[in-house]
């Protein structure tokens, strides 16, 4: 089994998570296993497990509105608001 060995706090792992969304593209959907690996970059997990991680703390930024879960096309994935990006600034 695999597992995140260092611990990374909320705080770190919103602002991770908030600068690397807001250097994609716009309009581009980002999965929340990409958001994992920003976020632990040197774990061994399988993009399933990253995935599932990262989705609790996006989870909570969207709650914050900091993040859009939504869809394009039949595609789901997270992007980064207007309040998120002033707030990754």
């Amino acid at each position: 089994m695999r597992r995140v060995e260092k611990t990374v706090e909320f705080a770190e792992c919103q602002k991770r998570a908030l600068k690397y969304l807001a250097s994609r593209h716009r309009s581009e959907l980002t999965k929340a296993s990409a958001v994992g690996q920003e976020i632990w970059p040197d774990t061994n997990m399988t993009s399933q497990g990253l995935g599932g991680a990262a989705s609790r703390i996006l989870r909570k930024l969207d709650i914050d509105g900091l993040v859009d879960w939504t869809s394009e096309r039949g595609d789901w994935g997270y992007l980064i608001t207007a309040k998120g990006r002033a707030l990754c600034q």
